[in-house]
């Protein structure tokens, strides 16, 4: 995997018949994208407005699409057309499209049916096809990702899907945001974050959205001291009738 195999699967999506000029054009320009959309995040403090995209209508069709299998000929011959024989790049592509197109499907509910042709998949609840939903969205089109940010209503699920289907996009979006905040804090030292932006930010990094720091170890005692007068603790009237030693 390289950030060049991430943007390439993100321009492209994860139900491809074929890979376009066009998807690598759009590929070279996603890094970019991303640190703009990122840094302008950094520095607003409006909320953004949530657009909704529904669930699949026939998750069915959805669910046998992803379970069938890219071979490695198959997606060499989708570079091969364009002119591409970069190993790396087609091998970081196969993988990273096997393991989102999995990934998605092991979102889906694993009811089933067997029937003369085969295993059939339940119709979902509507939250289960929701879920479905907002995993696929992201993973099939990653800016969606800066939506939901934007938005601020990215999930702990949908954040996940994103870490471990496009690590290196992860990795750059992170360093942008990094350096975005650096360059605020420059100008203004005093500069933080709103609370619900910080806890968006907590849960794309994989962190709960509320990040409350662990509290402080208490205070260490001070050693006890060896207590070298009997007497101390003993009553006067102990003491007074205790046995006196001879000199």
């Amino acid at each position: 995997m390289s950030l060049r195999s991430d943007c390439v699967l993100a321009t492209v999506g994860l139900l491809p018949d074929e890979i376009l000029p066009k998807h690598l054009l759009a590929a070279d320009t996603l890094p970019e994208t991303f640190t703009k959309k990122l840094a302008a995040w950094v520095k607003t403090e409006e909320q953004g407005e949530f657009v909704y995209v529904p669930p699949p209508k026939d998750l069915e069709k959805l669910y046998r699409q992803l379970k069938r299998e890219f071979t490695t000929t198959e997606v060499a011959a989708w570079f091969e057309v364009l002119g591409i024989e970069d190993h790396e790049l087609i091998t970081g592509f196969f993988e990273g499209i096997t393991r989102a197109r999995e990934y998605v499907a092991g979102v889906f509910p694993a009811f089933h049916i067997e029937t003369p042709a085969g295993p059939q998949l339940l119709p979902p609840s509507h939250d289960e096809a929701e879920e479905v939903a907002s995993i696929f969205n992201v993973l099939d089109e990653p800016t969606r990702i800066l939506d939901e940010f934007s938005a601020r209503t990215l999930t702990p699920d949908q954040a996940l899907a994103f870490r471990e289907c496009y690590p290196d996009l992860y990795a750059h979006a992170n360093q942008a945001i990094d350096l975005a905040l650096t360059e605020r804090r420059a100008k203004d030292p005093s500069f933080l974050l709103g609370w619900e932006a910080e806890a968006v930010l907590n849960v794309f990094r994989g962190a709960p959205p509320e990040n409350i720091p662990a509290p402080p170890p208490p205070p260490q005692q001070p050693p006890a001291k060896l207590d070298l007068d009997p007497d101390r603790d003993r009553t006067q009237a102990e003491v007074s009738s205790a046995p006196k030693s001879r000199k």
